[in-house]
């Protein structure tokens, strides 16, 4: 990585050259005596100009074949235009892939129509490559083997990547104020005003990107109250670890959640609004900046922060033209001082997998030699060195990577989005609620929830439009949910 980037870690510049020599052994059928020869296909897209996908894989393929010179592993790189069409065309015509690299939505169709193969058997079993002695399913971190498969199974695909959010800081701003990387909600808000105090921005705020106000929505109401309420059974209906629109969509029709009444909701309403407003105090500008506009006020030195995507990581701490050098740090937690009941962070659900495909069945030796070869390139190792070689965000713990990629994994619960829902149809909704509140507009509480909540209720009621039968006779279609992150368990704040 370049020099501009704080935190950089050459551990695995070490663990990739021991990797060659030392530990990874293999119990796979394709290291016994049998040498048939055998060709694995792996088809994929390269999501980087630089061909940093492409380029790692294959030095994994050599790498695999020299230990097994039974095996060629294939690599099928194709555009990342029209991938899902060829990739279908190649199941129609029973030619497809050994191993594919795709979304866990378009995976768990393949699931629905047979084309995948069901890995249980090998994910119960220990990965040969790694001395954990756990199940190879147990390897990723909680959660990411669900996500492989759009939480619809856990027994054909594996997470390859994810993505995440944290903070991006100026490490020069900081260190010539003399500042610390936060950790709770009231340091980053010290620091802010610090910030400030030397006439230096503190947040470059996309405003004007939707998204970017949902995630500090999440990121509030996550911190703040998912325990409460994930705990609450006239809530979270099916007791997982998300609180899904539809589960907010029957406590609404029902009367139970209603922020416009006194009681813990709108008490909860209210100190939400309170943080966000706190927030957007140290974002100045916020709603005259888009995307582009923001992440230039803090790539030229005028802002302290951004809160953006691991997908500007590369970008922004590889860059030598730039004046400052760029740390990262996650979502700083909430504590007791803020909430009777301060939660995990949110977790990013969203990965990239591998799964193998029922191609590979027509030969078992083939099979067993794509397994592997997942086995291999999710071995600790090789694993960190994928990582590291691609800027991807990691679905597996116990790594010796740099810190800045631990930054964006998250915590352990989905984003609570009960105070960014409601109809898009709404003249006045919970986004333009969060957005009026974090530019400092004064319009009242009673005009912001009663518009919020009555947004809601305009989605339950284009639903029942849609679908007559939604409602108290389908129990609102709670029992099709997916659980996401598995069972709710109580969250002990350190």
């Amino acid at each position: 990585m370049s020099k501009k980037f704080i935190k950089c870690s050459a551990a695995i510049l070490a663990a990739a050259a021991m990797v060659t020599g030392c530990g990874l052994n293999s119990t796979s059928p394709t290291s016994s005596g049998d040498n048939e020869k055998v060709t694995v296909t792996f088809s994929f897209w390269e999501p980087s100009t630089n061909r940093e996908l492409e380029t790692i894989l294959s030095k994994f393929a050599d790498e695999y074949s020299e230990k097994h010179s039974n095996v060629k592993i294939k690599l099928m790189s194709q555009p990342n235009s029209g991938y899902q069409e060829w990739i279908q065309s190649q199941f129609v015509s029973d030619n497809a892939p050994d191993i594919q690299y795709n979304q866990p939505a378009n995976l768990n169709n393949q699931v629905e129509s047979g084309f995948l193969v069901d890995i249980s058997e090998y994910l119960n079993q220990p990965n040969p490559y790694n001395s954990t002695g756990k199940a190879w399913r147990d390897d990723f971190t909680a959660g990411k083997v669900s996500a492989a498969q759009s939480f619809r199974g856990e027994n054909h695909a594996i997470p390859l990547s994810g993505l995440g959010l944290a903070f991006y800081y100026n490490a020069d701003v900081y260190e010539k104020l003399g500042l610390k990387v936060p950790k709770t909600w009231d340091e980053m808000i010290a620091n802010f005003k610090v910030i400030q105090e030397n006439n230096i921005a503190p947040v470059a705020f996309m405003g004007q990107k939707r998204d970017a106000v949902d995630w500090i929505s999440w990121q509030i109401a996550t911190g703040l109250f998912s325990e409460e309420l994930l705990s609450d059974p006239k809530l979270n209906f099916n007791g997982d670890n998300n609180l899904d629109n539809y589960e907010i969509f029957r406590a609404v029709d029902e009367g139970y959640y209603d922020i416009t009444v006194p009681g813990k909701f709108q008490d909860h309403y209210k100190k939400y609004l309170s943080y966000l407003e706190e927030y957007g105090k140290y974002c100045p500008n916020l709603t005259g900046l888009d995307e582009a506009g923001a992440k230039a006020q803090f790539l030229s030195g005028k802002a302290g922060h951004i809160f953006s995507g691991s997908w500007d990581l590369q970008g922004f701490t590889t860059d030598e033209k730039l004046p400052f050098k760029v740390g990262v740090f996650p979502f700083p937690k909430f504590t007791k001082e803020n909430t009777e009941k301060p939660g995990d962070n949110m977790a990013i659900v969203d990965v990239t997998a591998v799964a193998v495909t029922n191609h590979a069945t027509k030969n078992p030796k083939v099979l067993e030699a794509a397994v592997d070869f997942l086995r291999y390139i999710t071995s600790t190792e090789k694993y960190a060195e994928f990582v590291e070689a691609t800027y991807a965000i990691p679905v597996m713990d116990g790594l010796d990577v740099d810190e800045s990629f631990i930054a964006f994994q998250g915590g352990s619960r989905a984003p609570l989005g009960i105070y960014s829902i409601g109809s898009s149809k709404a003249e006045f909704s919970n986004y333009n609620a969060n957005i009026s509140v974090l530019a400092g507009e004064n319009l009242g509480y009673d005009y912001l929830a009663s518009n919020a909540l009555n947004a809601i209720k305009m989605s339950i009621k284009a639903k029942k439009e849609k679908d007559p039968g939604f409602g108290k006779d389908n129990n609102y279609l709670i029992d099709t949910l997916p659980k996401i992150l598995g069972d709710f368990e109580p969250y002990l704040a350190e």
